[in-house]
Formats: structure tokens, sequence, C-alpha cells
């Protein structure tokens, strides 16, 4: 009888355990951040987090061009973050936004070009052809009207990956020049 008592004690248990929410399990600061992003008012970090939790179409494009504005920030964390929200609107938006947004994303490409080329090559592989056409139409707006040459932007480029390996800053120059020739 005790044995049958057990038996069903430990089955009664089970199942409430099943029903019971599951932890998840987050660091206390992330977790934190994330919390008060949610719970304030709408702004870049909170757009972010609604568009990389496909629910992008909410978004105002006001808090579009705050993310594309804020891949200027200096958390690598946060850029990536911007960068990875706006690849995931890319496709779907218009000349006038992809304009704003190559002003920014062109920036971006000089601070960070290392950071840049592993976000093409991994997160935005799908977009890269987008990508390179909004930086080539930034790029030929600048270089063009301005009489800045290409190596003026390699320069620059190379100034901000000071760190890169030799092949990286190849990868960097191939870029430039991929820039410059892209014909949409």
């Amino acid at each position: 009888m005790v044995k049958w008592i057990s038996i069903i004690f430990f089955f009664c248990c089970s199942c409430q355990i099943e029903d019971a929410e599951p932890e998840m399990l987050i660091s206390t600061l992330d977790g934190a951040e994330y919390v008060a992003d949610m719970k304030g008012e709408m702004n870049a970090r909170k757009a972010t987090h609604l568009i990389l939790l496909g629910k992008g179409d909410s978004i105002n494009y006001t808090y579009i061009q705050a993310i594309s504005d804020s891949l200027q920030t200096q958390d690598p964390s946060w850029r990536i973050k911007y960068f990875e929200a706006l690849n995931t609107l890319l496709p779907e938006m218009d000349s006038i936004k992809c304009r704003y947004l190559g002003v920014n994303a062109f920036s971006y490409f000089l601070h960070n070009p290392n950071e840049l080329l592993n976000q093409l090559n991994t997160v935005a592989f799908d977009n890269s052809e987008f990508w390179l056409r909004i930086l080539s139409l930034e790029y030929n707006s600048r270089v063009l009207p301005e009489d800045i040459t290409i190596n003026s932007v390699i320069n620059l480029a190379h100034k901000y990956c000071a760190n890169c390996s030799d092949d990286k800053k190849e990868s960097i120059i191939e870029f430039i020049q991929a820039l410059a020739v892209y014909e949409d």
C-alpha cells in the first residue's frame, strides 16, 4: 500500500513540475538591461530588440533611423545588434531609407572595417548584394565630387584596422575596390 501511495505521490509531483514554466537562464546584467529597455520608452535599443524578436513591422521609421544612427556607438556588441536589426529590415527598405542607411553604414565600415566585413560574411550574407549597393552608392557620392581618392579611403579603413592581419587588410582593399566599380 505504501508503495502505491509513493507511486501516486511521485506521479502527482512530476505532473506539477511539468506544468510549471521553465526557468530561463540569463545573466543578471543582460536580463536587467533587457527588461529596462523593454519597459522604457521606444528608442533605438528597444526597437532593435523588437526587430530581432521578429516584430519589426510595428516599428516607426523614426526609430529605424535612430538604429541607423546608432551604428556609430562605441559599444561593439550593440553595433552588431544594430547592424543585425537593420539587416533584417533591409530587403523591405525603399531607396530613400536605403540612402539614409548608406551614410551611416559607410561610416560604420570606415571606422570598423573588420567588424563590418565579418558581419557581411556571416549575419548579412544573404543580403550582401543589398549592402554592396548601399555602400557603393555612398562611396561614390563621397569620392567622386569631393576629389577623395580610393587610396584615402583605403588608408582611413586601415587606420581603424591597425591590428588586422595582412590578409584582412587585403580583404578591405578588395572590398573598397569592389565598391568603386559596383554598378547597380
